[in-house]
């Protein structure tokens, strides 16, 4: 009977020797896969987090500072020297293409400077003057010679100083002469101001260089053309 009683027992303890290292085993087996889980998602969320860089900032503007969109901070644009100053010179370049008569504030110098190479450069110190006196933007004038007499190439510029077409319809009209190329520049400048873009004058439809073409040049692109000029002045 003690024999039996001590098999028993003895069955018994092995039993729960059996479950405890049962439960043991699958306990860390829980801990190895909760694990790898862990490590999976981690690695999950780094691929993520890569994937919406590239996908939401790519292609990534070279004064854009990286980092910000890392942390997630505002995004800051920072400008290199040479392009502050490119800037700086282009806002010196200034002209509004809806009213002609904001004036470009230029000095003869800078005026000149742009028209560096070409047959107008002497009249830098003249076109500065009459815009002052006209308050009309010296630019469009350049802009309306340019076009009219091929930069002071055309037939009408050599034989009759008429550099932007004034009187001129058409091929066949005999057009204004002038004793000076500045004589010339100056009646544009006042035909400009007094006929065009006053309220009051005989050709006004508004101020706006679209406006001035509908009775200034029967051309539909003459604005577009102006504008195109206008464009590629450089400092």
């Amino acid at each position: 009977m003690k024999n039996n009683n001590k098999n028993i027992i003895k069955y018994t303890l092995t039993i729960i020797v059996n479950i405890l290292l049962f439960i043991t085993v699958v306990s860390n087996c829980s801990e190895v896969v909760a694990n790898t889980d862990l490590i999976t998602d981690d690695t999950n969320n780094v691929k993520i987090k890569k994937e919406i860089v590239k996908k939401e900032y790519k292609p990534i503007s070279k004064y854009v500072n990286v980092n910000d969109i890392i942390t997630n901070k505002p995004k800051t644009v920072t400008k290199t020297p040479e392009v502050k100053e490119l800037v700086t010179k282009r806002n010196s370049i200034s002209y509004d293409i809806y009213d002609m008569t904001v004036v470009s504030n230029m000095s003869a110098n800078a005026v000149s400077k742009i028209l560096e190479g070409t047959k107008f450069q002497y009249l830098a110190s003249w076109l500065v003057q009459c815009e002052e006196k006209y308050n009309v933007n010296l630019l469009y004038v350049i802009s309306i010679a340019a076009i009219e007499s091929g930069w002071g190439t055309s037939n009408r510029a050599r034989t009759q100083n008429n550099l932007t077409g004034i009187a001129v319809y058409n091929d066949y009209s005999s057009g204004t002469s002038f004793s000076s190329w500045e004589a010339c520049i100056e009646e544009t400048f006042r035909l400009l101001s007094e006929d065009y873009l006053n309220p009051e004058g005989r050709y006004y439809s508004g101020k706006s260089i679209w406006n001035v073409n509908t009775k200034y040049c029967t051309t539909p692109s003459w604005a577009d053309k102006i504008i195109s000029i206008m464009s590629n002045f450089r400092l």
